[in-house]
């Protein structure tokens, strides 16, 4: 579950890569509400990224 926070409530595009950079996956949220995703990859060091009109927002995923 993650939350990307925002002055306002919007649709954002959110994509998880991993510790290369690689996109393993995007997902479509809404800014301001919690978002759940089920991940098929194995343990490692992701990172969740979504463009704002805040900016850059960058989660950092452990998958164990």
């Amino acid at each position: 579950i993650f939350k990307v926070s925002s002055p306002t409530t919007r649709n954002v595009e959110v994509v998880l890569t991993n510790l290369l950079g690689g996109k393993i996956k995007e997902i479509n949220a809404s800014t301001n509400q919690e978002t759940e995703i089920k991940l098929d990859v194995p343990p490692g060091i992701y990172f969740l990224t979504a463009l704002t009109e805040a900016g850059k927002q960058v989660h950092k995923v452990i998958i164990q």
